[in-house]
């Protein structure tokens, strides 16, 4: 098997769902919810790489200005190795090893392990109570009981909606987000209050303008 070949062969195995965790990415200080998303972790990424990469595959970490840089490289038929990198960011608890977890994930990415997570929706849970400074709250379910489990109690309700939805027969399109809708108005507030434009691109469809706009919008004053 010629090289070219192979890559073309490999990429759409690299690139299919394979079970996730739901996590607590960040509450809200506005209202009493949670911002939930899907992760892997990198031995789910690693797993993936043994798994197709039938020729073998590398990890390389590296400095750039003090950035902690993964390349990952996938070895090729003839030998050669083909590679795709991007770098890490900190986690709270080490500085370090997140930068270096972070960053191999992120080159996992350009190799498409991983990507289909970008097309999950994000989820938003009922909490007991809104984010303040003397108050942590908790995620609850419909009857008021505190949530355990997050991974089974999203799965138990719309995430095998989302994820039949990036199969490959069934593509999911994601709505254009456009100023002066509800929509707009809610990203508005969730940028607000501490949310990230990557989890709205998680949901919506956003012009590099319009994005843009809304950052704009939301650093306006009141």
């Amino acid at each position: 098997m010629d090289n070219e070949t192979y890559i073309r062969e490999l990429l759409p195995l690299l690139k299919k769902p394979i079970p996730c965790t739901w996590r607590i990415q960040s509450y809200s200080k506005n209202k009493p919810l949670a911002t939930v998303m899907a992760y892997i972790d990198a031995r789910d990424a690693m797993d993936v790489l043994d798994e197709h990469c039938k020729y073998g595959w590398t990890r390389e970490h590296y400095l750039i200005e003090n950035k902690v840089y993964c390349r990952v490289g996938i070895v090729m038929p003839d030998g050669s190795i083909q590679t795709r990198s991007d770098c890490g960011t900190e986690s709270k608890e080490d500085a370090e090893k997140g930068q270096a977890s972070d960053s191999f994930k992120r080159a996992c990415v350009n190799w498409g392990v991983g990507r289909f997570l970008y097309d999950l929706k994000v989820q938003y849970v009922t909490t007991n109570a809104k984010k303040e400074a003397d108050i942590f709250p908790f995620c609850i379910d419909e009857q008021g009981k505190q949530i355990w489990d997050m991974t089974k109690h999203i799965n138990g309700k719309s995430a095998p909606k989302a994820m039949a939805a990036i199969l490959p027969d069934v593509p999911m399109a994601l709505p254009e987000l456009i100023p002066n809708t509800p929509q707009w108005v809610e990203a508005v507030k969730y940028l607000a209050g501490s949310g990230t434009i990557n989890a709205i691109k998680v949901k919506y469809l956003i012009t590099p303008k319009n994005e843009e706009k809304l950052k704009n919008q939301v650093l306006e004053p009141a």
